[in-house]
């Protein structure tokens, strides 16, 4: 009868045994469908950064384009318009404290020129102090 009761008791407990482990498998089949379903989430969001990166990768690459276009224009505008030169040549002195006479003789501006260009530099906001 001892050996019986033994016998029970080893197979409750391994039906005990056997009940817990199958109840951690399924916790941790519920666990892993979890960590699945995050990683497709992440996955598809990684996914749409991706291709945020390349759209904003290729609207740099045509601002780019669009700059250097407007830099070799303006470098062709500055060699096409030698009096321009002569007008930043003007408002350079004027920086360094020249007057109307200095930038008539040296920039090859009229009077009238030289008066105006010294008038706007008086009045522009970004001159400094």
């Amino acid at each position: 009868m001892v050996s019986f009761n033994w016998i029970m008791v080893a197979a409750v407990s391994s039906s005990l045994f056997g009940l817990g482990f199958l109840l951690l498998c399924l916790r941790q089949q519920r666990q892993l469908e979890n960590l699945r379903g995050r990683f497709e989430c992440a996955e598809q969001q990684l996914a749409l950064l991706n291709d945020s990166g390349i759209g904003v990768g290729r609207k740099v690459v045509a601002l780019d384009k669009r700059l250097k276009q407007a830099e070799r224009r303006q470098q062709e505008f500055e060699a096409i318009d030698p009096q321009r030169v002569s007008y930043n040549e003007a408002m350079k002195l004027l920086s360094m404290g020249a007057e109307i006479d200095d930038l008539v003789s040296n920039c090859g501006l009229s009077r009238a020129e030289a008066e105006l260009m010294s008038a706007l530099y008086v009045g522009h906001p970004s001159r400094p102090a």
